[in-house]
């Protein structure tokens, strides 16, 4: 989903630069003949091109916060006092981090990539000898 979104706000970005970058030479233009006013309508659609660059920037960045998942908070103290059926897959990172085999640095996302397959954990985290 994100990467559509992402790719549709480049493809959007580079029209509306395109089109800011015309609308800049036809307000040097006007400047440059001493048309004052057509000189300030290009000004103002250079002002309402980038409005829609920041609206359309701003949108994606709704769209990507309403669309990514956020683990809610927990302080440490309740991470600590859960049994092994309510960990997460953060507090199996830190437990494998503080275990024998400390120092791999282990994350959330290494957690969730074995329990999709070793394959899967394979091709995100290569092979690891001791």
């Amino acid at each position: 989903m994100s990467q559509d979104a992402e790719r549709v706000l480049q493809r959007q970005l580079q029209r509306l630069q395109l089109e800011e970058q015309a609308a800049t030479s036809d307000y040097n233009a006007h400047l440059y003949n001493h048309d004052d006013d057509s000189a300030a309508e290009a000004m103002q659609r250079v002002a309402d091109i980038r409005g829609r660059r920041d609206t359309l920037v701003s949108q994606y960045r709704a769209e990507l916060e309403r669309t990514t998942y956020r683990a809610p908070y927990v302080s440490e103290e309740t991470r600590q006092a859960r049994g092994p059926s309510e960990m997460d897959s953060q507090d199996l990172a830190n437990l494998m981090n503080t275990s024998r085999y400390a120092g791999r640095g282990f994350t959330s996302q290494d957690y969730d990539n074995l329990r999709r397959g070793l394959g899967g954990y394979k091709a995100t985290r290569g092979l690891e000898s001791k």
